[in-house]
């Protein structure tokens, strides 16, 4: 199965559930960008992704669409930066931008004092700044599905910690202008995508089932 593009171009044998150590960096311009278009691009640039299994792969399109989008559609970025690539049997992904930041634009919409309450509202996974066009689901799921999401922006940090079930908020040195978002999943882990969603979804017979 090859894999990349010229002048990078690798092979693996079929089944082989490794992905290649070339990782893939762009920055692109945050201008009719659609990230449906992007993730197909890194799918191909790194082809050993298809490889791996369908839960690890549709988590992946999952997470990395989602954050994605919120870099293209709140942060009000000219340019995003993404970084795809594997440490050790981890799959990771960064979406990087430079604009208003997650924390201070949730605060600006919705009339919080500080960034550690924005952080607390961004936690109950209903909180949008355009809730026209979303849901404000996307980055409490994607907090849930890997192994690790951290959120970087403007001098605080959000941590899920997936595998000692745990979250963490600091402040941090040097501030980030923008949103940094990093994720992180197994490329053996066996959870799929739909188990999240059911975990957090009221399915009982008065249930119109929703997020709640």
């Amino acid at each position: 199965i090859r894999t990349g593009k010229p002048p990078r171009i690798a092979y693996l044998a079929p089944g082989h559930h490794k992905l290649s150590q070339a990782g893939l960096k762009r920055t692109l311009r945050n201008k009719n960008l659609k990230e449906h278009e992007v993730l197909e691009d890194v799918k191909e640039e790194l082809g050993s992704i298809s490889q791996l299994p369908e839960n690890v792969r549709s988590i992946f399109d999952y997470a990395f669409s989602e954050m994605l989008n919120n870099a293209i559609e709140h942060s009000e970025s000219e340019q995003i930066k993404i970084d795809v690539g594997r440490e050790k049997d981890s799959l990771l992904f960064v979406v990087e931008d430079f604009g208003i930041g997650v924390f201070k634009n949730i605060m600006e919409k919705r009339g919080l004092p500080s960034p550690l309450e924005a952080i607390q509202d961004l936690l109950k996974g209903k909180t949008t700044t355009q809730p026209q066009a979303h849901s404000g689901e996307g980055i409490f799921f994607t907090s849930k599905v890997g192994d690790e999401f951290v959120l970087d922006s403007y001098g605080y940090q959000f941590v899920a910690n997936n595998i000692i079930k745990d979250i963490f908020i600091k402040k941090v040195k040097g501030q980030k202008q923008g949103t940094k978002v990093t994720f992180r999943i197994n490329i053996n882990d066996k959870h799929h995508l739909n188990d999240i969603f059911k975990k957090y979804t009221n399915i009982g017979k008065d249930s119109d089932y929703g997020f709640d």
